[in-house]
């Protein structure tokens, strides 16, 4: 698989290549995202459609409605024009004048309009979980990564906080130490949390159960 402009600049250049090619590209209107990008197609073309029929009506005279003769359903309609018909194809009878017709088709694209409109939303809704949850494997291994960091860095940082408070019972006071040498504000947030993030060790906990890796590690044992 060719890469990307951004793959070639080195944006995923931490990334193993099979972790990038295993990711697929919803943006590609003929990959796995087509049904959404036929969905916002159909969308387009319907909005458009309105546009031209309002655009028509406004310069077209004759009978307001479609008299009492010809009865039309518009949810049928609708539903026609979001199988793909035309709504150019949904005409009145003859006498009923080319503003019947017109009237027609704005009430199938009236009906239609919202549907389409919500349709990409509902498949992206559908697919989208599906495909994370193929990737779910990959996206443990990363999440894994971080936390394996995480708890290093824990480690460092509590070995460094009991390295201050050795320095501060040995009578070193913290207001005549270089500034590398005292509690940093950043290291006692991650130690101990603020009023905007917790503290590290909640984040590994939290992180780790969100991703399920918890429950897989008892699955195998």
């Amino acid at each position: 698989m060719p890469k990307s402009k951004k793959e070639q600049s080195g944006e995923f250049d931490l990334l193993d290549p099979e972790v990038v090619g295993a990711v697929p590209n919803l943006r590609d209107p003929d990959g796995p995202g087509k049904p959404i990008h036929d969905a916002f197609a159909l969308r387009q073309q319907l909005q458009n459609a309105r546009k031209k029929v309002l655009a028509e009506l406004n310069t077209t005279s004759g009978p307001g409605d479609f008299g009492s003769k010809i009865k039309f359903n518009a949810a049928d309609d609708a539903a026609a024009v979001l199988a793909g018909v035309d709504a150019e194809t949904l005409t009145a009878a003859v006498e009923e004048s080319r503003r019947g017709s017109l009237l027609r088709q704005l009430r199938a694209l009236e009906h239609a309009l919202p549907i389409a409109e919500d349709k990409p939303r509902q498949l992206e809704f559908q697919i989208i979980p599906q495909i994370c949850e193929t990737l779910r494997p990959i996206a443990q291994d990363v999440v894994q990564c971080v936390l394996d960091a995480c708890e290093n860095l824990l480690v460092m940082l509590r070995t460094e906080a009991q390295f201050h408070e050795l320095l501060r019972q040995k009578g070193v006071r913290a207001d005549l130490r270089p500034g590398y040498m005292r509690p940093s504000p950043q290291a006692y947030a991650w130690l101990a949390g603020d009023i905007h993030r917790p503290p590290l060790s909640t984040f590994i906990k939290d992180r780790r159960e969100a991703a399920g890796l918890d429950a897989d590690a008892e699955k195998g044992k």
